[in-house]
């Protein structure tokens, strides 16, 4: 080891193993540089810290009480690693930013601009790294379900109420997240299936109270494309998935004793965008993107076999669709079309009997995703959102014009300068919670951060009811 240009080691320091300390760097108290380790700049490792297989503190940046900073990772800019907090495999903390309790960062994730993890989570704040899918639900009692995938997948829940939610639990260390689906049954306990692109397998996760349990479906191949899953009345999962070796659009369910799965369509290259849903029979309803005809499809299951229509096929239809199913069994339908204008529009289509009809939403903006959700008196909601602008949309539709007039949009600013955006997931919940649409979504901020936002509107018109004062100020 080495110590050089005003570094300094004391207090049981200790430089081993071609471990350096250079430039005003220090360690003291216990801290450790070892197997090419580094302490520069004024960079401390302190207090039982060790930076050790390449890890990297300057700048100012800290590893104390037995943080650790290894292969790779690098504390900068008055970043600190504490309590037990580790950085490994290119992780970075700049900027202020802290990792304490126990909380990790992997695989080139970063923590910055004062952002923390902690208590054994991965980061809060502002967070960037390559795995980083992200979904919120929310159950009968009003908690929200957040999952994110950020090396491997993680789960945290926020109760009714309160405004903090709980440190994230993981739920597959192993999974590089491409693409994840999250329902949460009549218990309350939540559901996942997701694509891992490193194994080239779909698979599903349960919570059963104590511990997730996990089930590999089928491994599909390279190319996984998006997942979507459904509860059945007996909180029995079933599954839209992408086969990418074949071009396949295949469903898979579980009858509670084992899974069965089965091809939906194998025509041309189909099924990379699709949305699952079940009709009051449990019976299965997809709607899917043909990449190769760049159709919109939809295929209902009969009890015997998949009937297939193609609904929308002037252009390139269906990318991004979103699908739900009113109580009448009635298919609502947002999706994402290349409009004449060379953006990206958005429709809805729906069939309530008499054949489908499609209604353009729009076509200033340029709508990059999209999720549909259905509201009081089988009415649709759509949230989406705009690539250039990063505004988050909410439309709703009157009721007055049987799907043929432009619904009403309101739009909230995302922060300045948005470059990419993940898909907003919409929730209508149940029970008391059955009047607040919850859009979720988040937005990638150009080569630093993303942040993940919840938006809940809470929406009140028309009379109050019987036996209530209706306030002259509307709710917000």
């Amino acid at each position: 080891g080495s110590v050089t240009g005003g570094g300094s080691a004391t207090g049981g320091g200790s430089v081993t193993g071609g471990g350096s300390v250079t430039d005003g760097g220090s360690v003291t108290g216990g801290g450790s540089a070892t197997g090419g380790g580094s302490a520069i700049d004024g960079g401390s490792v302190t207090g039982g810290g060790s930076a050790i297989d390449g890890g990297s503190v300057t700048g100012g940046g800290s590893v104390t009480d037995g943080g650790s900073v290894t292969d790779g990772g690098s504390v900068t800019g008055g970043g600190s690693v504490t309590d037990g907090g580790s950085v490994t495999d290119g992780g970075s903390v700049t900027d202020g930013g802290s990792v304490t309790d126990g909380g990790s960062v992997t695989d080139g994730g970063s923590v910055t601009g004062g952002g923390s993890a902690r208590d054994g989570g991965i980061p809060d704040g502002y967070v960037s790294g390559p795995r980083s899918p992200s979904l919120v639900a929310v159950d009968s009692a009003g908690t929200l379900h957040f999952v994110t995938g950020l090396g491997g997948i993680w789960y945290k829940t926020m109760p009714s109420g309160n405004t903090t939610p709980g440190a994230y639990s993981i739920v597959d260390a192993a999974a590089n997240a491409s693409a994840v689906s999250l329902k949460i049954d009549s218990q309350r306990r939540p559901h996942l299936a997701y694509a891992d692109s490193d194994s080239q397998e779909v698979r599903y996760a349960r919570f059963d109270g104590t511990r997730w349990n996990i089930t590999t479906i089928e491994n599909t191949g390279p190319n996984t494309g998006r997942v979507s899953l459904a509860l059945d009345s007996s909180d029995r999962p079933n599954i839209s998935y992408y086969a990418g070796a074949t071009g396949d659009l295949k469903f898979a369910k579980f009858d509670g004793t084992q899974w069965t799965t089965s091809t939906v369509d194998a025509t041309g290259d189909v099924g990379f965008y699709s949305s699952l849903a079940l009709d009051g029979s449990n019976q299965p309803r997809i709607a899917y993107h043909d990449t190769t005809q760049r159709d919109l499809k939809y295929a209902a299951f009969n009890g015997s076999t998949w009937v297939i229509s193609s609904i929308d096929t002037v252009g390139d239809m269906g990318r991004n669709v979103s699908l739900a199913l009113d109580s009448l069994g009635t298919p609502h339908i947002s999706y994402i079309y290349n409009n004449t204008s060379g953006k990206n529009g958005l429709r809805y289509a729906t069939n309530p009997g008499t054949g489908w009809v499609i209604t353009p939403l729009g076509t200033t903006e340029d709508a990059s995703t999209t999720a549909i959700g259905i509201g009081a008196n089988n009415r649709p909601r759509i949230a989406f959102q705009d690539t250039f602008s990063g505004t988050v949309r909410d439309a709703n539709f009157n009721g007055t014009a049987q799907g043929r007039s432009r619904p009403s949009t309101r739009g909230t600013p995302a922060p300045s300068g948005p470059s990419r955006t993940s898909i907003p997931v919409l929730r209508m919940p149940a029970g008391m919670h059955r009047r607040w649409p919850l859009i979720h979504t988040r937005f990638r901020m150009p080569f630093t951060s993303k942040t993940v936002r919840v938006v809940r509107f809470a929406i009140r018109r028309g009379r109050a009811p019987a036996g209530r004062r209706r306030s002259s100020t509307p709710s917000r």
